[in-house]
Order: C-alpha cells, then structure tokens, then sequence
C-alpha cells in the first residue's frame, strides 16, 4: 500500500474506487454520444485506478488486492516500426462512405493526417478524408482465465514492446514535461488515426464492468459514505 492510501481507511479507498468507476461510465457515455475528447480524462482515471503515478500504485491494488481482469484477444508478435498489430477488428469510416476494415491480428498501416483529415491513400497524401467514424471490437477475451492486475497490465499491446500499462500512462501523460519520452509512443499511435482515443475507451469500457463487478462480490455489505 502507497504512502497516500496508508492516510486514508479501507472505507474511504472503496468509496475513492467507486466514484472513480462512476465517473469512468459517465465519460465512456459521453464519448459514445460523440465528445471524444473525453478520451483523456478517461485514461486519467484508468491510471488513478489501475497504474497509479508518482509513486503511488492504482487504487484497484489497495482495494482488491486478488482482483483479475481477462486476457486481450490479441498479442502482438511481429508488428514492424511501419504498423501496429491490431488489437481487435476495427473499422474505419470516412465521410465519403468509404470504409476501410482491420482483422484483429492483422498489421494496421499508416494512416498519415493531412488537413485535420486522415489520409486513406498512401499513394495520394493530398486526398485527406475525415474519419467520421471507427468502431472497435472486442479487446478482451471473457473465456479466457484471468490474470493478477499487475500481469493483466504487462501484456504486450500494439507490438511487442509495448503493454496496457504503458499505453494508459502515455495518454494519461498526453500533456508532455517530463513524460515526453512516453509520448513518443502516443505520436505513433496519431498516425494510426489516433487511434488511442477509442483504445482508451474500450478499456474503460472494460474496467467498468469488471470493477464493478468485484467491488460487488468483495464487498457486499459496503455501504458508500455520503458526502
């Protein structure tokens, strides 16, 4: 337990963790109604509840402790420095109609921006169409057996060397200073058609169900103080 939560009761970390949740669903609402800028504050939270940051651990190892989350449906095993191995289906719509499909698995190319547009055509750069649409499956296998946090976290995502942990602290830290270094892996992911945004909000729609889930099981006769 980190120097933070060691000033606070069990209580208290428990209501901490469910407002945390709570505020999580209500951001994942907003985004799924179009504000997708919520995407960041989604990952804030994602970090307060499971990475942690300066020194302090994410919230859910205080609180449950023998918590598990299952496994991504995809582990990246040979994504080059010119894609990244998508981590479900995705589907990428412009506003022309157009559409363009990614097999979870598969290797997701560049996709350059142009004009505040996404460029669709690598062979013509100057034809950028605006992504008026990407939807995202499944990223998580709910078959699967379930790992500890701290090894749900570690699993690569993406390509090999990166993982869950550190893609939610590399859009957590999207403002840069002394996390610019993390943000050389969120530059890459905004020539995917930033695609960080919607990653985020899988995740979170992920953690929200699965907290909840075992806040419930853990914790049965808690009741949240009012403030």
């Amino acid at each position: 337990m980190t120097k933070r939560n060691l000033k606070r009761t069990q209580t208290e970390l428990i209501d901490e963790l469910w407002e945390q949740i709570d505020n999580l669903a209500a951001h994942r609402r907003e985004f799924s109604q179009g504000s997708y800028g919520v995407y960041k504050s989604m990952s804030v939270i994602l970090r307060t509840v499971l990475t942690g940051s300066s020194g302090d651990s994410g919230l859910v190892h205080s609180v449950l402790p023998t918590g598990r989350f299952h496994r991504l449906n995809v582990t990246p095993i040979g994504a080059s420095s010119s894609g990244i191995e998508t981590p479900a289906d995705i589907v990428v719509e412009n506003d022309r109609g157009g559409k363009l499909h990614y097999k979870a698995g598969g290797t997701m190319p560049y996709l350059g921006t142009n004009g505040g547009g996404v460029v669709l055509s690598k062979t013509k750069p100057e034809e950028a169409d605006v992504v008026r649409r990407t939807e995202v499956g499944n990223l998580f296998n709910v078959h699967s057996s379930p790992l500890p946090v701290n090894d749900w976290l570690a699993q690569p995502f993406l390509r090999p060397d990166w993982t869950i942990r550190t893609f939610i602290r590399c859009v957590a830290h999207s403002d840069g200073g002394a996390h610019l270094g993390a943000n050389e892996q969120l530059r890459t992911m905004k020539n995917f058609g930033s695609i960080q945004r919607h990653l985020t909000a899988k995740i979170a729609e992920y953690v929200v169900g699965e907290v909840t889930i075992q806040l419930r099981q853990t914790y049965p006769s808690h009741t949240r103080i009012q403030h």
